[in-house]
Order: structure tokens, then C-alpha cells, then sequence
């Protein structure tokens, strides 16, 4: 009896011993649980030779700080501020740090209810505003968007942490949430927003490792697509960018984020165009023929609509702090694009063939609104700008832009400023530059992602200072192929007049002899002080134009005049169209062309003179979305052969075409390979050749088309 009680209490201990494993063994993982860990970041910001900001999001409620030291092993670090992550700031934290070395690196971690953590990475500071520096940066906008199917790949990242950039400035639509419209009326959506941003599963996080970030939102990462300052959450935008990203100081932080930083012998102005610009859409018109007219006014500005806010109004700020800037460069990031020449070209001339019955696969009122959203929207901003500048002699402005998902590069031929757009960090190609190729529209003279190079992949923008000497800027695809390159010297100054003419090519067709055509030819001025045109005259009597001299200011309208092509014999012309002005870029020349037709007129003028030469007519419609034709002369009679190839230069189509006699002939494409399936939307090319029955060339040319769907 004794020994059954002893082996029933020994039993009775070994299951309270269990029991209290099990609970233990339950309670650990919770236990670790609780202890609080860091899930976004950190990020690091507003570095300048003395100081820093970091950013980090935690699991749950704990103090942090964060140790910097110069060596990896964290002897004598220095300590940041100490703040608490809470539960109503979604565990967010930013501290500051100060007292640092200038141009030194620094290694860093965190210290989380005062136990240091595991290395976080390391980021070099600043040196000293004014010391003549050679650095390099990087730069770019829109990226993460999950309704794309060509987005959240991150190419770009390995090769920018490659790269090993000095900072990154992120200029816009840095994620995409307004898939749910104004997000930012819900301050919890922006709160996930951010969470996006610094997702440790996205590439970038390796770029946070290794350099600080700058950062202005656009419109998507703002409120909603082309958004203004009256769109629902806009608040909530700024408060949000306050709270969750480790920015430099704000000019006005009531109202926007438009701030400054510097890096040596460079400023860095980076503008808020979101929540303080009119809405885009009091910019357009409609006349008594119900046709979409461009019709800004002297208050419709993309800076400062608002003059009643608190504080200095920022193109009052952006103004002043150029003309103090005492820096050899001075950039300015802006999350929409400047260069005026193209973007308002795209605007009147997109407008003018609506009204005029041209129809495209995709809405040109929708193009000349899209167009609208970037600084050439807002024409009396672009010439209060110009004009401050220019009468203040403030030399070496660069601008560095984003949004429009295509990346390119102008010296300031076109763009006033010279600029850098580079809209495409992670995001199907927008092709607008090689739709604009179609129409003639080129006004980004150092190159990018047009017909030419025919390089539609996600992008970043490059660029070196060296000193005081020149500033490189270059344009890099995800796979590390050079899209443009322009290199700019100091002593640059704009010229406060611009005048644009659209489009600069012009072909009248095919005109019988005693007849005329007629298109029209657009001018405006895109800067600041009047245009003034002396003269106006071809290069070839038959053709002309319907003026000759005029005086336009910059918030006027597009003047349209006519130009007239009247044949007075048969055959191709070509010729030159001159308009002298005061722009310093005169003369401007538009290319003109036409063919003369001879028409019989009876019995004895049945025999038609034949073409004097081959011809491979531009397609029609083009762009298309269904079938185009494609027109050619002869002028004997020879064997052809047409050849459409894709955009990767693979032959998609062929005709063996039977002897011709001379004449005007043409074969209809219907969009089909030669398996009978439709080809994708994209850029085409299609190559005539023309032989003798014995297999001698007489003529062989190639024309681009677009197909959209």
C-alpha cells in the first residue's frame, strides 16, 4: 500500500512537471513574441554634415533610439534621441541625431527598450555647404504599382546599390494606393501606405542600407490621380509624410512639404506640386462648337493657388532661396515634369486635331488633359519662374523630374532648364515620346526612351557633379544599358523667351496642279517675355503661309496660321519653312512637304507623266487600331517586296508583290502576322523594296507606325 502511494505521488509529480513544461513550452513563443522587433526600415533622411533622421516602424509599443559609430564595432557610438513607437502612430518612429562628422561614415542600429540590435547598415554624412565636392546620386519616380503587371519587379535597385550613390531622391508615386480614390481621406490608408514604401520584401529595402533618402510625393502617393489642393486627404498626405518620413525641415509645414537640403557646392530645392496647385481642370474650355480649348488664366498656378495660407507661399520661397543660393548647381526635384516646349506642344497640337476630326485609338482631349498636369499646365507659373530668374542672372538650375512612366533628357534647348525626366523606376513604359515621333514632336535633344532608341524599360536617373567643373546626367535601363547621356558646364543662363512652333513637320499631300492644300502651323511662347516674330517665309514659292509677322506673350493663346501648298508643276517638294524672332534659338524651321499632281483633263491628256522617282508613303491611319494602308509610287515598273518587323527587329509579315506598272499604289495591313494572329500594341516598321525582273535593287526605305489598341 505504502509503495502504491509512493508510485501514485511520483505520478502526480511527473504531470505537474509536464504540465508546467507544456505551459512554458506555450508560453516562450508568445513571450517572443511580445518582445518588440522591427518590421519596416529603418530608412534614413535629412542628412546634412552634421546630422540625421531615421525612420523605423516596430511591432508593438517600445522605446527607441539608435547608436551611430564609425566603426563597424560600435566603439564610442553616438546616441540619437529616445522616443516611444505607439500604438496611434501605427509603431512609427523618427529620431534625430546630431553631432556628427562631416563626410564620414557612419554604421548604425537600433536600440530597442535599451537593447542594441543587430547592425542596420551605414550611410556616409554630407560635407560642408559650399566645399566644392564630387559625388554622385541617383534619382527616379513612380514604382510599386500592383495593377501593373510590368510593376513591383525592382530591377533598377541592385544596380543603384551597385552604384553606391551618395543619396537616392525619390520625386513621386512612390506606390500607387489611390487604386482606392482619395486613400488619404482614411489617415489608416496612408499609414499602410507607408508600410509599402519601406516593405522589407521589396529590393529597394537593400538601397536603405546603404544611402539616405529624400522624398515628394506626386499625385497617386498624394490623394488620387492628377490631384490638387482641393482633393479629399490632402491634409492627411502632409501629415502623414510628416510623421512616417524622415524629411529635412519644411519651408511650411502647416501646408505642404516643398523643402531645401544641400551637398557641397549644390542646393537642392524639391517643390510640393500637389497641395497647392489648381485643379487642372479650370485650365480648359469649351467653344460655342463644343471643341476642348486651352485657356489658363493668370490664377491658375501650380505652387501657390492658395495665397490665403499661412507662412511664405512656396514659388515666393523657391524664388527667393535660388536667387540667395550662393551654390555653383542648383537643382530642383519636382514630381512633374517642366521641359514646356513638349508638353505644350502636346497640348495645343492634340487639341487642334481633335477639332480638326482626327481621331486616335486613344482620346486626344484625354492626351492634351494628361499633358496639362505637368508645369507647361500652368503658363503663368512657368513665366513667373523664367522671368525671376533670368532677370536675376541665377545661373546652373537643373531640373530633375518624374510621373510621366518615360524617361528622357534635354540641355535646355527645349526645356528651358536643363532637365532630367526619369518616370519609370518600376512601370510599363508610357511610349509617349514615340508617339510624339509619329507627329514630328521632339523636344528632348539629348535623347531617351523614343522610337530611336526603341528602349522601353524601367529606368533611373544618374547623375555625377564634378566640383565646380561640369554635372553629368545620365538615364540607365534595369538591365545597366545607357539610355541618354548629356554632360552641362557651368555659366548657364535662360533666356526669357520661347517661342514654339507645332508641328515642326508639315506634309500638304498630294495637290492636283491649279489646286492648293491647307494645314495649319501653331505658335505660342512657353517663357516669359513676348515673342516677337519679324518674318515668316519659305524656302519654295509654292508653299506659303497666311502671316508674316507677330508679337505673342506668354500667357497668350496659340496663334494658328495657315500653310498652303499650290504646286506648279508634278513631282515631290520639300522645303523649309523660317520664322525669325527674338527667341534666342532663331531662326525656327519647320519641314514642309508635298507632291504635284498632274491631272488629265480630256481625251488628249489621257497618258499621265508618270512619278519621276520611288516612294514610300507614311501609313494611314498612324496610329491605328485595326488595319492601316501603306502607299507607294513608282516610276517604272519593278518586282516588290514589303517586310513589317516588330520592334525587336523579327519579321512579322511579308508581301511578294507581282510586277506593278508605274503609278500610286498601296496594300492594306490588317494588323495580322503571318500565322493570322494579332500582333500586340507597339511600334512596327515596314520596309518596301523594289527590283528589276533580274533581281537588281532600284529602291529599298523603311517608315515606323504605331499601333495602339
Amino acid at each position: 500500500m505504502f509503495a502504491q502511494h509512493r508510485i501514485n505521488t511520483f505520478e502526480q509529480k511527473r504531470t505537474t512537471l509536464l504540465n508546467i513544461v507544456f505551459s512554458l513550452f506555450l508560453f516562450i513563443p508568445t513571450l517572443l513574441l511580445a518582445q518588440p522587433q522591427i518590421t519596416h526600415g529603418p530608412v534614413v533622411g535629412a542628412v546634412t554634415e552634421s546630422s540625421a533622421r531615421i525612420v523605423v516602424r516596430l511591432s508593438n509599443q517600445a522605446s527607441v533610439q539608435f547608436q551611430l559609430a564609425s566603426d563597424a564595432a560600435f566603439g564610442n557610438p553616438i546616441s540619437s534621441s529616445t522616443t516611444v513607437a505607439e500604438a496611434d502612430s501605427d509603431f512609427f518612429a523618427i529620431v534625430s541625431v546630431m553631432g556628427l562628422q562631416a563626410d564620414t561614415r557612419y554604421f548604425y542600429r537600433a536600440v530597442i527598450d535599451g537593447a542594441p540590435q543587430a547592425t542596420a547598415g551605414s550611410f556616409r554624412t554630407f560635407p560642408p555647404p559650399g566645399a566644392a565636392s564630387t559625388f554622385m546620386f541617383a534619382f527616379g519616380a513612380c514604382q510599386q504599382a500592383f495593377s501593373d503587371p510590368g510593376s513591383n519587379i525592382g530591377r533598377v535597385w541592385p544596380l543603384i546599390v551597385q552604384d553606391q550613390p551618395r543619396f537616392f531622391l525619390q520625386v513621386g508615386d512612390w506606390s500607387y494606393p489611390d487604386t482606392t480614390k482619395n486613400f488619404s481621406i482614411d489617415y489608416s490608408r496612408v499609414q499602410s501606405n507607408y508600410r509599402s514604401k519601406y516593405a522589407p520584401d521589396y529590393p529597394m529595402s537593400e538601397l536603405f542600407k546603404i544611402a539616405p533618402i529624400d522624398y515628394v510625393y506626386d499625385d497617386h502617393d498624394f490623394s488620387e490621380d492628377n490631384a490638387d489642393r482641393l482633393s479629399p486627404g490632402a491634409a492627411n498626405a502632409v501629415r502623414g509624410y510628416r510623421a512616417m518620413f524622415p524629411h529635412y525641415p519644411l519651408a511650411n509645414a502647416s501646408n505642404g512639404i516643398w523643402h531645401k537640403f544641400s551637398f557641397g557646392n549644390a542646393d537642392f530645392f524639391i517643390v510640393d506640386n500637389r497641395s497647392q496647385r489648381a485643379p487642372n481642370d479650370e485650365a480648359f474650355q469649351r467653344s460655342a462648337e463644343r471643341h476642348l480649348l486651352f485657356r489658363p488664366d493668370s490664377a491658375h498656378l501650380i505652387l501657390q493657388a492658395n495665397p490665403g495660407i499661412d507662412g511664405e507661399l512656396q514659388m515666393d520661397w523657391l524664388i527667393r532661396e535660388l536667387k540667395e543660393s550662393t551654390a555653383t548647381w542648383k537643382f530642383i526635384g519636382s514630381g512633374t515634369a517642366f521641359n514646356p516646349t513638349f508638353f505644350r506642344t502636346v497640348i495645343e497640337y492634340a487639341l487642334y486635331l481633335e477639332s480638326a476630326g482626327f481621331q486616335l485609338p486613344i482620346s486626344l482631349s484625354s492626351i492634351a488633359k494628361a499633358a496639362a498636369d505637368g508645369w507647361a499646365g500652368f503658363p503663368a507659373s512657368v513665366a513667373r519662374l523664367v522671368k525671376a530668374v533670368s532677370e536675376s542672372g541665377v545661373e546652373n538650375i537643373i531640373w530633375l523630374s518624374g510621373d510621366t512612366h518615360t524617361g528622357a533628357i534635354d540641355d535646355g534647348s527645349n526645356s528651358i532648364f536643363p532637365e532630367v525626366m526619369a518616370g519609370g523606376l518600376d512601370r510599363s513604359n508610357s511610349r509617349i515620346l514615340a508617339l510624339a515621333d509619329l507627329f514630328g514632336v521632339s523636344a528632348w535633344n539629348q535623347g531617351g526612351q523614343n522610337s530611336e532608341t526603341n528602349n522601353f524599360n524601367s529606368h533611373y536617373g544618374r547623375i555625377t557633379v564634378f566640383g565646380e567643373d561640369s554635372v553629368r546626367m545620365e538615364l540607365v535601363d534595369e538591365y545597366g544599358a545607357l539610355l541618354a547621356r548629356y554632360t552641362h558646364l557651368p555659366g548657364n543662363r535662360i533666356s526669357p523667351v520661347r517661342l514654339v512652333a507645332a508641328p515642326p513637320i508639315i506634309n500638304l499631300g498630294e495637290v492636283a496642279i491649279g489646286e492648293a492644300s491647307r494645314d495649319a502651323l501653331l505658335l505660342f511662347n512657353v517663357a516669359a517675355d513676348d515673342a516677337v516674330i519679324s518674318d515668316i517665309s519659305s524656302s519654295d514659292p509654292q508653299f506659303s503661309v497666311s502671316l508674316r509677322e507677330a508679337r505673342l506673350a506668354a500667357m497668350d493663346t496659340a496663334l494658328v496660321i495657315e500653310v498652303r501648298f499650290a504646286p506648279q508643276q508634278t513631282g515631290e517638294f520639300n522645303a523649309r519653312l523660317v520664322i525669325e524672332s527674338n527667341d534666342p534659338n532663331s531662326p525656327t524651321e519647320i519641314a514642309l512637304s508635298g507632291r504635284g499632281l498632274f491631272v488629265a483633263t480630256g481625251i488628249a491628256d489621257a497618258a499621265d507623266t508618270p512619278p519621276q522617282s520611288f516612294a514610300l508613303l507614311q501609313n494611314y491611319p498612324n496610329p491605328f487600331n485595326a488595319g492601316t494602308r501603306i502607299d507607294y509610287v513608282l516610276p517604272r515598273a519593278a518586282l516588290l517586296k514589303l517586310t513589317i518587323y516588330n520592334d525587336a527587329g523579327q519579321q512579322i509579315r511579308s508581301y511578294a508583290i507581282p510586277q506593278q506598272p508605274p503609278g500610286s499604289h498601296s496594300i492594306a495591313w490588317d494588323g495580322l502576322d503571318s500565322a493570322g494572329r494579332m500582333v500586340p500594341s507597339g511600334m512596327y516598321v515596314y520596309r518596301l523594296e523594289a527590283r528589276t525582273t533580274a533581281g537588281e535593287m532600284l529602291f529599298a526605305n523603311s517608315k515606323k507606325m504605331l499601333l495602339l489598341k
